[in-house]
């Protein structure tokens, strides 16, 4: 038997017989993914904003590359409620902005922090300010 997503591959042989018809198989499987909803409102109107772009990285891994995501409510065909998911238990650097918006203020710079422990489902609404016209 052999499945590449769990590490490490077994490493004896079992055989069942009608004397030893029974086995155990421990699988380690890795944790749940934690899950980041954010709401986008414009700040001067209120206005829902449909489609968001969210950027993060691991912060402490200087090699960590910047992943980009569209949290977009017109497609939820992946993740229900157009949720983000996101590695657990690990410190991130998140950026959140949208087209003809200023990047949200709490991102600015080198990103907004963001921890979400294994399973658990967090929660970000966020206001934007618009673009001068």
């Amino acid at each position: 038997m052999e499945y590449p997503r769990f590490s490490p591959p077994p490493t004896a042989i079992v055989e069942l017989t009608l004397e030893h018809p029974n086995a155990e198989l421990r699988v380690d499987l890795p944790p749940k993914v934690g899950i980041l909803t954010i709401h986008l409102t414009d700040r001067t109107t209120g206005a829902f904003i449909p489609r968001g772009l969210v950027k993060m990285k691991v912060a402490d891994a200087p090699d960590s590359r910047w992943s980009e995501v569209w949290a977009d409510s017109s497609n939820c065909a992946f993740f229900p409620d157009c949720a983000i998911p996101v590695p657990p238990d690990q410190q991130l650097l998140v950026h959140v902005s949208s087209t003809g918006f200023h990047e949200w203020d709490e991102s600015a710079g080198k990103g907004k922090p963001l921890l979400v422990h294994s399973g658990v489902r967090l929660t970000w609404d966020i206001q934007l300010e618009p673009l001068p016209h």
